[in-house]
């Protein structure tokens, strides 16, 4: 069987930390119009003028407007996507960015579904982790954008979620984690 998400080999400025728990699977975007690889953002965030600087890519899964997914990070690692140093969020969250801007762009379908798919399994893979927009976490962002179909897209995960629960079992029960792995 063909993986649906793709592992670039990224190379990090540094060890990454890991993750201990997960509460949160937080939604970005790019918030730049036209196409933009996952390599593109790796090297942004390697070039990006911080202190301390940053390791790589933030995010652990990239959703391309095709509909093509991509590890950034492992997902058991800690991600650098939530610039909070209060409440700690990268320690407790992944970090899931889709391609585009929606202050100006509409989601393609193809989008859409790799996404319903990706956040519902790693919903239940981390104990139903609430899914949230990265301006849920930081009132000062847009991100993912006013355009971004947020509501929508709940309600086709929380429907697929039930569709998994019907042919997997209970996730009180069952090791998500398998389906999360399946698809990688």
């Amino acid at each position: 069987m063909k993986s649906m998400i793709h592992h670039p080999e990224f190379k990090f400025r540094e060890d990454l930390l890991t993750r201990k728990e997960t509460k949160y699977i937080v939604i970005h975007h790019v918030g730049v119009r036209g196409s933009f690889s996952v390599e593109d953002i790796h090297q942004m965030h390697l070039n990006r003028k911080c202190n301390p600087p940053m390791a790589g890519i933030a995010y652990h899964y990239y959703i391309r407007k095709n509909g093509e997914i991509y590890e950034g990070r492992p997902r058991w690692k800690k991600g650098a996507h939530v610039n909070d140093k209060v409440h700690q969020y990268n320690s407790v969250s992944v970090g899931v960015c889709f391609e585009g801007d929606f202050n100006h762009d509409k989601m393609e379908d193809k989008q859409l579904e790799a996404s319903i798919l990706l956040l519902s399994v790693l919903s239940l893979a981390y104990g139903n982790a609430e899914i949230c927009t990265h301006r849920y976490l930081d009132s000062r962002r847009d991100c993912p954008g006013k355009d971004f179909p947020f509501q929508e897209l709940l309600n086709k995960v929380h429907a697929q979620k039930l569709r998994f629960i019907r042919l997997y079992g209970d996730p009180k029960e069952v090791d998500y984690k398998f389906l999360l792995r399946s698809l990688g």
